[in-house]
C-alpha cells in the first residue's frame, strides 16, 4: 500500500469560530431559483477560498513564533514529494494539507462550542500507568495482524483486477529516497504520523460523530460512529496517481479504521489504536523499503 504523508499540525491557539457567510452568499443560497448543484458549488468554492486563507495566514503567523517548527515537516515533504513523486502527487497532497487544516479548525471549533473538545494529553492519559501499558501492549500485539491483513487484502483485490485485465498502479515503482529525506520520512511515518492520524480520526472526528448519533443502543451507536469515521479514513488514503489501486487501498483502510476504533472501545483513550498504528506503520515501511524503482 502506498504510504503518503501530509503534515496536518493544527495549533490550538489558531482555533477560531467559522466565519459567517456574507449577505450576498446567504441570499444566493436561500434563492429557490438556484439549483442545489449551484449552491453546493458556491459553498465548496468559498470553503476552498477560506481554507487557502487559513493556511497562508497560519503560515505567516508561524514565522514570528516557535510554531514555525511545526511547519518544517511540511516544507521537507513538499520537496520530497516533488522530487520523488512528481507534480501531480505534490499538488494533491499540498491541497489535502490545506483542506485538512481548515477542516480540523472547524471541527475543533465545533467540539469546543459543545464542550467536548479534549486536550492531546487527555487522549493519552498516564495517570494510571498500568492501564496505559496494557492498552499499549494490546494495540501493539494487533499491529502485525493488521499488517498481514493489509497485505493479504490488497494483493487479493489487485489480483482480482488483473484477472479482469484492469490496469493497476504498480507499487513496486515507488521511489524511496536515501539520505536525510529518506531517514526523516521513515521516522515521521512510523512514530509521528500514526499518532497525528489517530488523534484526528479516532479522536476529533469520532467524537464529532458520536455526539451526533441519537441511537439509544450503545453498541449500535458505536458501530455507526466507527463506520462513518472509517469511511472518511479510507477515502483520506486516496492517491491521484494510484489508478484502480485506490479501490483496494480505500477498502483496506476502511477495514483498518473499524479495527482501530474497536481497540479503543470503552477505553476512552487512544493508547491501543495509536500503538497498533505505529507497529503497523513500522512493518509497512520496512516492507516497502525493499521495493525499489526500476
Amino acid at each position: 500500500m502506498t504510504t503518503k504523508i501530509a503534515n496536518i499540525s493544527v495549533p490550538t491557539s489558531f482555533v477560531k469560530n467559522p466565519s459567517i457567510a456574507s449577505p450576498i452568499t446567504a441570499s444566493f443560497t436561500n434563492n429557490k431559483n438556484v439549483s442545489k448543484i449551484q449552491k453546493t458549488a458556491l459553498v465548496s468554492l468559498l470553503y476552498v477560498k477560506d481554507a487557502i486563507k487559513v493556511f497562508f495566514l497560519d503560515l505567516y503567523n508561524s514565522f514570528f513564533s516557535w510554531r514555525i517548527i511545526t511547519k518544517i515537516p511540511f516544507f521537507i515533504f513538499f520537496y520530497g514529494f516533488w522530487t520523488a513523486f512528481g507534480a501531480v502527487d505534490t499538488i494533491y497532497y499540498v491541497a489535502l494539507t490545506i483542506f485538512v487544516l481548515k477542516a480540523s479548525k472547524d471541527l475543533i471549533s465545533s467540539l469546543s462550542d459543545r464542550n467536548i473538545l479534549r486536550k492531546f494529553s487527555e487522549y493519552f492519559p498516564i495517570k494510571n500507568r498500568l492501564d496505559a501499558l496494557k492498552s499499549i501492549l494490546k494495540g501493539a500485539s494487533f499491529g502485525p495482524f493488521l499488517f498481514a491483513l493489509d497485505r493479504f487484502l490488497t494483493k487479493f483485490i489487485v489480483k482480482s483486477f488483473q484477472f479482469f485485465k484492469l490496469k493497476v498502479f504498480d507499487e513496486n515503482k515507488l521511489i524511496y529516497q536515501g539520505g536525510f529525506l529518506g531517514g526523516f520520512s521513515t521516522f515521521y511515518a512510523i512514530l509521528i504520523y500514526p499518532v497525528i492520524k489517530e488523534v484526528l480520526f479516532r479522536g476529533y472526528i469520532e467524537s464529532y460523530f458520536s455526539e451526533n448519533t441519537k441511537s439509544k443502543n450503545t453498541s449500535k451507536s458505536f458501530l455507526k460512529t466507527a463506520i462513518k469515521t472509517a469511511v472518511i479514513f479510507g477515502i483520506y488514503h486516496f492517491s491521484p496517481t494510484g489508478g484502480f489501486l485506490n479501490i483496494p487501498i480505500i477498502i483496506v483502510n476502511i477495514a483498518l479504521g473499524l479495527i482501530y476504533s474497536s481497540l479503543n472501545h470503552k477505553k476512552n483513550n487512544l493508547w491501543a489504536s495509536a500503538s497498533c498504528s505505529i507497529v503497523n506503520a513500522f512493518f509497512l515501511t520496512a516492507n516497502l523499503k525493499y521495493l525499489k524503482f526500476s
